[in-house]
């Protein structure tokens, strides 16, 4: 506690006065001696509140940061170092206090009078770098920081902090029922939730006639030990409710554990009298409440949102009628972790004829029956446009031209479905997106369904391209996912990249979603809440519009989160143009970043520091780590190289937050390796590796793509090779065990025979192998076909098959474009 008193001693906060006459389940005192004290009161993040730290001298500042820092086992600061201007630096320092993040960020100096101080003598100007603390690196334009607001206060039980001094730390201690208890003092149950309360004596002693019977405490019969006997009167006994009141709960609650991958299945016995409903809660921790995750009628729920491999603790508590309610007893339950769960039937995905982009669907039956699939193409109203099935041979891959769909439906068999829509672009086709859903018998598990839908853009020289990208087929999100958006121009030029959030109901009633969207710091700076209907879609900016004071584009990392009770698609789609205009002649890659959950298990992305010198192409590779979680999270990042050499770092991130780093520099030139991300907290992280493609010639970014952080896959995994427009493919395996394997491959070009072949995996190896062009797996030009990955057991490899096209340009070869598909 004598640290937080020197703390706040430092920073001007306003102190309420205490009233001397405030009741007693509110007063901060145990008045009836029972190791309690006031009543339950819930007070979410993002509660209101502010303080200013630092008084306008940098010397003033630093010392807060080097006492906290040091305190909290953070090197790197010295008694020289002042704080750079930073976001980031500012934001850290918030959420050790309590508070979500930092504004108003202030570098002027009353005793030095500027901003961008040039010439800091033997000063330091340091940063927080997401780990710890760091020199600056740009030292030609420091800026420190004297002072700045933290807002927005986190409740006690979520803050990070030992508010009551017991050494434990918000759900270690046993004060807090869950995040959002405001006191991490032990809550007198007399209180419950209400601090208004005169007393924190039990209900048969507190001289109120709680139960409205017209009697109060020795006089109530609910107070009497005996029934019938007023000389058995208990003042320990509660509550009074022997005359209006009784006491309701269920019982018998148990939660499955592992029995299903999609959900965990909660049931209990219904309460034994009438009841309106039941509140379902879900907690990290044994000894919480936890928050409520649903309100049901029936005795039972299904728990989809529940993160695979998670543990948690579940109660019910009745709901309507004249009661006292009591909650149920608590169980704990899980879901199996995810290893590339099989499709379910209906799959979606969606597709977009705007910009002129070609839209094919690469539909692949992994399994070993053939499957007659109905293909259904919704446009962004929710209206069918055409439906047509096709007969799917097992082991094989059938493509369909998505475009040819839309003109058809367009041009002959429901023109009244693209009523409204123009052909912008000239090009025969009207410009319009939405909805391709697929239904087949997922009944039998000999038939499995896996594939993607491809979009390839024409430059108007009509012989490159703008960008080629994929977005895999996908089964229905619910609840609240999370995809990332990036609205830097890579090539410094202030060019437009839009990044377009894609939300699509897939319930056949209307539904409500809410938007928001979080800088790079954790903070929003934009919410959207919004109806669709029926299969309906709705695209918002997904951080490309937004302006600062000058009126340019403020150019920035974004998390999109989005969430709904309903079931719902949610992508966020970014493009690289060569313009500042909303559109563009031409662009430099584009891809689709689908949204998922926070994993409970380990991530593994693969990283690159591949050598294109053939190609004129100079590679940077960063890693996005984002944590989807509303508090602190922290977790470690392995680096592999190659050869197994392991680097491994601790990561901390605020929430909402995002760190990004140069995951190619820890490579030597020409070599693969990955990174596997692991969380302390379940549900935290999100990941995806970026790989950009800078021309050597001149400034400008040929190509990039974006690949997903995946979980541990199954044993049997299906791709597929396409080598139409001179594409190359290249199979790109992580092991994810320590022990080596081998994996047995299989490629079956449409109409061909099957080539098949094994290669050795080394423990935590990362592979590259020519899946299409080269002694074992030689097929022909302007093909296609299924390749399958097998390896000993389920969880020992993630992959990925990276197509790429190369071009001439003025005599040298350069990247059209890259697009990598993955293993499912």
């Amino acid at each position: 506690m004598k640290s937080y008193v020197k703390f706040f001693s430092l920073i001007a906060i306003s102190l309420i006065s205490t009233n001397a006459l405030a009741q007693a389940c509110r007063d901060g005192i145990d008045n009836d001696g029972d190791g309690m004290t006031d009543a339950l009161i819930f007070s979410p993040a993002g509660n209101g509140g502010a303080v200013t730290v630092g008084n306008g001298d940098p010397y003033f500042l630093k010392d807060l940061y080097v006492g906290e820092a040091n305190r909290r086992g953070f090197g790197g600061l010295s008694t020289r170092d002042v704080m750079l201007y930073d976001q980031a630096t500012a934001n850290i320092y918030c959420h050790w206090i309590g508070y979500q993040y930092a504004d108003s960020l202030i570098c002027n100096s009353p005793n030095y009078g500027r901003c961008g101080f040039r010439n800091p003598g033997d000063n330091i100007l340091h940063r927080w770098n997401g780990f710890g603390f760091s020199q600056d690196p740009a030292n030609n334009n420091n800026t420190w920081l004297v002072s700045f607001r933290c807002v927005n206060k986190i409740a006690a039980c979520k803050d990070g902090l030992d508010n009551d001094g017991d050494g434990r730390v918000d759900s270690q201690d046993s004060g807090c029922v869950n995040g959002d208890d405001n006191s991490e003092l032990v809550h007198d149950s007399a209180c419950g939730t209400d601090p208004n309360r005169n007393s924190e004596l039990e209900e048969c002693s507190d001289g109120v006639d709680n139960d409205r019977n017209g009697v109060a405490d020795r006089n109530d019969p609910a107070c009497w030990a005996q029934a019938g006997n007023p000389n058995s009167y208990d003042p320990k006994k509660g509550p009074e409710a022997g005359g209006i009141l009784a006491r309701v709960g269920a019982t018998n609650l148990s939660a499955s554990d592992g029995s299903s991958a999609e959900f965990i299945l909660i049931r209990w016995s219904a309460a034994q009298a009438p009841v309106s409903g039941y509140r379902v809660y879900r907690s990290d921790a044994a000894s919480t409440l936890g928050n409520v995750v649903a309100t049901v009628t029936a005795a039972e729920y299904r728990d989809t949102q529940a993160v695979p491999g998670a543990v948690y603790f579940y109660s019910v508590e009745p709901i309507g009628g004249v009661f006292v309610p009591s909650f149920s007893n608590t169980d704990s339950g899980f879901r199996p972790e995810a290893v590339g769960a099989r499709l379910k039937s209906p799959i979606y995905s969606k597709f977009n004829t705007f910009l002129n982009q070609a839209n094919f669907l690469e539909l692949i039956d992994e399994g070993t029956k053939d499957t007659s699939v109905t293909i259904t193409v919704y446009n962004l109203r929710g209206q069918v446009m055409i439906s047509e099935s096709v007969a799917l041979k097992a082991k094989s891959q059938f493509d369909i031209d998505i475009n040819g769909l839309v003109k058809r439906a367009c041009d002959f068999t429901n023109p009244a479905s693209c009523s409204g829509f123009v052909d912008l672009d000239k090009s025969q086709l009207v410009d319009t997106y939405g909805l391709v859903r697929l239904d087949f018998d997922d009944k039998d598990i000999e038939k499995s369904i896996v594939g993607r839908i491809s979009n390839y853009r024409l430059e108007n020289d009509g012989r490159t391209y703008s960008f080629g990208f994929a977005k895999e087929l996908k089964n229905s999100l619910t609840g609240r996912t999370y995809s990332t958006a990036n609205t830097f121009d890579p090539q410094g030029s202030g060019f437009l990249v839009p990044n377009w959030a894609e939300i699509i109901n897939l319930d056949s009633v209307t539904r409500n979603f809410s938007f928001v969207l979080y800088n790079q710091s954790g903070a929003p700076v934009m919410t959207q809440n919004f109806s669709l209907p029926p299969l309906g879609e709705f695209d918002i900016s997904a951080g490309h519009e937004l302006r600062n004071a000058q009126g340019k584009i403020e150019e920035g990392a974004y998390l999109g989160e989005v969430f709904s009770d309903g079931n719902y698609m949610f992508t966020i789609s970014r493009y690289s143009s060569n313009s500042s205009a909303a559109t563009a002649a031409s662009y430099n890659y584009a891809f689709a970043v689908d949204a998922r959950m926070g994993a409970s298990e380990n991530i593994f992305v693969p990283i690159a520091n591949e050598s294109r010198e053939a190609d004129c192409a100079i590679p940077s590779n960063w890693v996005e780590v984002v944590n989807t979680r509303s508090d602190f999270a922290t977790g470690e990042i392995t680096f592999r190289n190659a050869s197994d050499n392991v680097v491994s770092q601790q990561i901390s991130l605020p929430p909402k937050g995002q760190f990004h780093f140069n995951a190619g520099a820890l490579l030597a030139k020409g070599t693969l390796g990955s990174a596997e991300i692991r969380s302390n907290q379940p549900g935290a992280f999100i990941a995806q590796s970026m790989t950009y493609y800078n021309d050597c010639a001149q400034n400008g970014v040929q190509t990039a793509f974006s690949l997903p952080g995946k979980v541990k896959g199954r044993k049997s995994q299906a791709g597929s090779v396409n080598t139409f427009l001179g594409m190359s493919n290249n199979l790109r395996l992580i092991s994810t065990t320590t022990a080596a394997s081998t994996a047995s491959l299989s490629l079956t070009p449409v109409g061909d025979v099957t080539r098949n072949a094994n290669i050795s995996l080394g423990g935590n190896d990362t592979s590259d192998l020519s899946a299409a062009n080269n002694s074992l797996f030689n097929i022909n030009s302007d093909t296609y076909g299924i390749l399958k990955v097998a390896t000993p057991a389920d969880g020992q490899a993630v992959g990925f098959v990276i197509r790429s096209r190369t071009t001439f340009d003025s005599g040298r070869r350069r990247l059209d474009f890259i697009m990598p598909t993955e293993l499912r």
